[in-house]
């Protein structure tokens, strides 16, 4: 991502574009002018990484702390389903899938295991 605005995005160039102006070159027309290099170092690369995984979180947050604690919650996490894959219809709710739930559970004033990351729930079967 950082790359990706870095080098102010992945546009074609103005030769593709073919109802582009010819006063217009190596760019985009249709670009936002506020769209543009930034020309960020390695060091101002490694900075925002850094800043964007550790800066923008409350450890107490990630530690579900007080005052972050919580009771036991169950979830909708998703829907059972048939062996083609389709989703099982809710008996109670006609036209509605059933749910499953997952319970995350309950933690005190001290807090629980850490929360995990977003790449780490990626990773999660």
């Amino acid at each position: 991502m950082v790359e990706f605005y870095d080098r102010g995005g992945d546009f074609p160039l103005a030769s593709d574009e073919p109802n582009c102006p010819a006063t217009i070159s190596l760019i985009n027309c249709l670009m936002d002018p506020n769209i543009h290099v930034l020309g960020l170092t390695q060091q101002d690369k490694t900075d925002l990484v850094d800043f964007m995984r550790n800066g923008l979180l409350d450890a107490r947050t990630l530690n579900q702390v007080a005052p972050f604690d919580h009771p036991s919650l169950m979830v909708p996490n998703g829907h059972p389903v048939d062996s083609n894959g389709n989703p099982l219809p809710d008996p109670n709710n006609p036209g509605q899938a059933q749910d499953l739930y997952m319970n995350i559970p309950s933690n005190g004033k001290n807090g629980g295991m850490p929360l995990p990351a977003f790449l780490q729930n990626m990773a999660r079967p």
